[in-house]
């Protein structure tokens, strides 16, 4: 269990299977129902194995606390030496992350669209979908 910073507890759950092998179901159901009661608000598994089986993400996306999944690919690309730190993980600390600021052409939207609903009781923004790398 791990503390959120905005309040609350986060279920955790390390896989550690062969990465080779695909995540099973069971594994992932078995979390879901230990991690279901109310003091958590969140969920969080680290897998460091082989992918999660595409029945158990559809399982945990309809979840209805959301689920955080790490993988090991993602772990590798932080800048981390993990081996450092495993006598003492305490001892990590990760740098203060810089509040996002948009670029000038964001922020002239987002004061259209906030001057578009001043005065009015209801409204509809629609945006594009958009892919490409996150900030």
């Amino acid at each position: 269990m791990a503390e959120e910073w905005e309040g609350g507890h986060c279920a955790t759950q390390y896989k550690f299977f062969d990465p080779h092998r695909p995540v099973p179901k069971k594994a992932i159901d078995s979390f879901l129902a230990t991690s279901e009661p109310t003091q958590y608000t969140s969920r969080l598994i680290i897998n460091t194995g082989g992918a999660i089986q595409r029945n158990a993400l559809r399982t945990l996306e309809a979840s209805p606390k959301p689920c955080r999944v790490l993988d090991a690919s993602e772990l590798d690309s932080w800048e981390v030496d993990w081996l450092r730190y495993v006598d003492d993980p305490e001892s990590l600390e990760f740098p203060a992350r810089k509040p996002y600021m948009p670029h000038p052409y964001q922020q002239d939207a987002v004061d259209a669209v906030c001057e578009g609903f001043k005065g009015q009781d209801r409204g509809q923004l629609s945006c594009p979908v958009v892919r490409g790398r996150r900030q």
